[in-house]
């Protein structure tokens, strides 16, 4: 399920609607994603459209400031501390 849902976000096969594809984001985001599947995201947000950009953005600051950290052991991991930083300074 996992794979289909990155291949969505991603749009490796084909191309999907926003909607689509931050629902895909948003379920890697919230069941326990991989260390991969958070930086592959965070990479990723710099090329979105604008309003998904910004929304994606939103979703995962929300994550890192409301939800339990130790639910998410990707979330404790160097690179999103640095990728927290970076939204914080350069999106707001």
């Amino acid at each position: 399920v996992k794979k289909t849902l990155n291949r969505i976000y991603h749009q490796n096969r084909k191309v999907h609607e926003k909607t689509v594809r931050t629902a895909a984001a948003a379920v890697i985001l919230k069941n326990n994603p991989s260390y991969m599947d958070v930086k592959n995201i965070l990479l990723s947000i710099g090329e979105l459209p604008k309003e998904m950009n910004k929304y994606m953005l939103t979703f995962v600051q929300d994550i890192l400031r409301f939800e339990m950290p130790s639910r998410y052991d990707a979330f404790h991991m160097p690179l999103l501390t640095h990728a927290y930083l970076y939204i914080d300074v350069v999106h707001t």
